[in-house]
C-alpha cells in the first residue's frame, strides 16, 4: 500500500479514464453479447467487429484500472507483476484495437478491389483466420520487449515508475511506434479515399446497367447483398473517422519521441491520451448507429433485463 508521503494527484487523464473505464466494460460486453446471441448477425464482416470488441474489454479491464493508479500516485506501488501486466494490456490490448481498426479497412479494400475473389473466399473462417494472424503478429512483436523489460532492462519501479525502458530497446520501440501503430494508421487514413472512389466506381457501373436491371427484376439476393455492403461502409467512414480524431495525435506524440525529448509537451500528452482513451467508448456506440440489427438487438436486450427487474422487485417485495 502506499505510504503516507503518497497521495493521489488527479488530473485529466485519470479523471477521464475513471468515467470512461465502466462504460467502456459494460457497453463492448453488451454489443459482444448481442452479436452472439443474434445468429442473423453471424456473417463473416462482424467478425472483425467481434476482435475489436474483444480488445477493447481487455483494455478496459486489463490496462485502464492500472494506469489510473499509476497517472495519479507518483511512485509504482503495486509490484512488479501487476507492472508486467499493465505494460502488456498499455502496449498489445492498444495494438490490437488500432490493427482491429486496420482489418476493418483492409477488408472494405479487398471487396471494393477484387469483388469476384472476395466474394469467393471471404466467409466467416477466412475473417476470424485474419483476425487471429493480427492478434498472434501484435503478440510476436511486442511480447519480446516486454519480457526482456521485465527481465533485463526494467528500472527501478520505485523511482521511475511502472515503464518500459525504452532507451535500452531503442530498436524495439521504433518498431512497435511505426509498425503496430503508425503504419496501421496512416493506412486507414490513406486507404479511405481510395475505397470511396472505387465505390463511387461502381455505382457509376450499375447506374450505366440500369437498363439490364428494368429488362431484369433484381432479386431479394442482389438487394441483400447491397445492402450489407452500404452499412459496411457507413461503419468502415466512422471507424475512419475515430481513427483519426483519436489516434493520430497520439501516434504523432510517440513518433516525435522516437527521434526527440518530447518530455516538455505534457499538455498535449494529456490532449492526446485524453482522445485516445475516448475511442473504445465510442466503438460501441456507433456500431449502434449504423447497424440497424445491432439497434434491435439492444433494444432486446434492455427490454428483457427491465422485464428480469421487475420480476426480481416483486419478489422481493
Amino acid at each position: 500500500m502506499p505510504n503516507n508521503t503518497t497521495v493521489a494527484e488527479w488530473d485529466l487523464i485519470p479523471a477521464v479514464e475513471v468515467v470512461v473505464c465502466p462504460w467502456v466494460i459494460v457497453s463492448n460486453t453488451v454489443v459482444l453479447s448481442v452479436f452472439i446471441k443474434n445468429r442473423r448477425m453471424h456473417v463473416p464482416f462482424n467478425v472483425y467487429l467481434f476482435s475489436l470488441l474483444i480488445a477493447n474489454i481487455c483494455l478496459a479491464i486489463l490496462g485502464n484500472p492500472l494506469d489510473i493508479v499509476n497517472f495519479i500516485f507518483p511512485t509504482w506501488w503495486l509490484g512488479q507483476i501487476a507492472c508486467d501486466v499493465y505494460l502488456y494490456a498499455l502496449y498489445v490490448m492498444s495494438g490490437l484495437t488500432v490493427n482491429s481498426h486496420a482489418l476493418i479497412t483492409i477488408n472494405r479494400l479487398w471487396a471494393m478491389t477484387f469483388p469476384h475473389f472476395y466474394k469467393q473466399y471471404h466467409s466467416s473462417r477466412s475473417a476470424a483466420f485474419l483476425c487471429g494472424l493480427v492478434w498472434i503478429a501484435v503478440h510476436a512483436i511486442i511480447l519480446p520487449g516486454v519480457i526482456l523489460n521485465a527481465r533485463v532492462y526494467r528500472l527501478p519501479i520505485e523511482t521511475a515508475g511502472c515503464v518500459i525502458n525504452t532507451n535500452a530497446m531503442p530498436v524495439w520501440n521504433t518498431v512497435v511506434q511505426f509498425g503496430v501503430f503508425i503504419v496501421p494508421n496512416i493506412f486507414v487514413m490513406l486507404a479511405y479515399p481510395y475505397i470511396l472512389w472505387m465505390r463511387r466506381r461502381r455505382r457509376l457501373v450499375r447506374i450505366t446497367n440500369r437498363h439490364v436491371s428494368i429488362l431484369q427484376p433484381s432479386t431479394t439476393t442482389a438487394v441483400s447483398k447491397s445492402t450489407k455492403e452500404s452499412r459496411a461502409f457507413i461503419v468502415l467512414t466512422v471507424m475512419t473517422a475515430s481513427v483519426t480524431v483519436s489516434w493520430t495525435p497520439l501516434n504523432a506524440y510517440y513518433g516525435m519521441g522516437c527521434f526527440m525529448d518530447v518530455s516538455q509537451l505534457w499538455l498535449t500528452f494529456e490532449i492526446t491520451q485524453g482522445l485516445f482513451i475516448l475511442q473504445p467508448a465510442l466503438d460501441p456506440i456507433f456500431f449502434a448507429v449504423t447497424l440497424p440489427e445491432l439497434r434491435q438487438g439492444l433494444a432486446d436486450f434492455v427490454q428483457t433485463a427491465f422485464r428480469k427487474w421487475r420480476m426480481c422487485k416483486k419478489v422481493l417485495i
